[in-house]
């Protein structure tokens, strides 16, 4: 686990690296399927194949493991891992007993009306997300391109996130945090205007009437 301190960072650094793979991925897909349509395939699987060995060899955060340090650990964070193993139980009542505490907490959940609401707007959310897999061939038959040539909207795409990442969201926040109080509203205007361009990005990818307007719609 990563000190509370470091954790928006590493969080940071994971999604700046997911961004890079989107950028150099289509460039190697590229070259390789222009060898052998299979070397695409082979290529992921060994990368594949090094990331689970990489997850295998992470030290485990059990309460032996020396890399635990519950001194910059919260309460209760320190109260979980430090807590005494439960007794043995059979692979039923064990499931029985987990089942039964997640329908109870879920139920408790579901009381309240705006984690309801939220519940819902996520599985909305998510559902319309999964959309954008098919962004790549609506933009081929929308401008009448191969589909070949439409992949590369995934790096444009990836180059937006990755200086909204970078420069638009940190001059921002550190525009907000010198401007806004209380802090926490920080959070709910970035959040906001997000959201905003979301919203106007869609409508820009709705009504592109050129490929360099798609592009741009996409980066948002």
């Amino acid at each position: 686990m990563s000190e509370p301190c470091y954790r928006t960072q590493v969080l940071f650094l994971m999604t700046v690296f997911m961004n890079i793979a989107n950028l150099t991925g289509p460039l190697v897909a590229a070259l390789t399927l222009a060898e052998s349509l299979w070397l695409p395939f082979q290529l992921a699987g060994a990368f594949i194949a090094i990331m689970v060995f990489d997850i295998w060899a992470i030290s485990e955060t059990t309460c032996g493991s020396s890399i635990i340090s519950t001194t910059s650990q919260t309460p209760e964070e320190r109260a979980f891992l430090l807590q005494e193993p439960a007794e043995s139980q059979s692979g039923i009542e064990n499931s029985h007993s987990h089942w039964k505490s997640f329908t109870s907490k879920f139920t408790a959940l579901t009381k309240n009306r705006m984690v309801v609401y939220l519940l819902i707007i996520t599985f909305i959310k998510q559902t319309a997300f999964f959309s954008e897999f098919l962004f790549v061939q609506y933009a081929s038959e929308k401008f009448k391109i191969p589909y070949s040539q439409a992949t590369w909207f995934i790096e444009s795409q990836a180059a937006g996130a990755m200086l909204t990442l970078i420069v638009v969201l940190p001059v921002v926040t550190q525009h907000l945090q010198r401007t806004v109080k209380p802090p926490g509203r920080v959070d709910l205007l970035t959040t906001r205007g997000c959201l905003l361009v979301l919203t106007l990005s869609y409508f820009s990818i709705k009504w592109a009437s050129s490929i360099p307007l798609y592009a741009i719609g996409k980066s948002c």
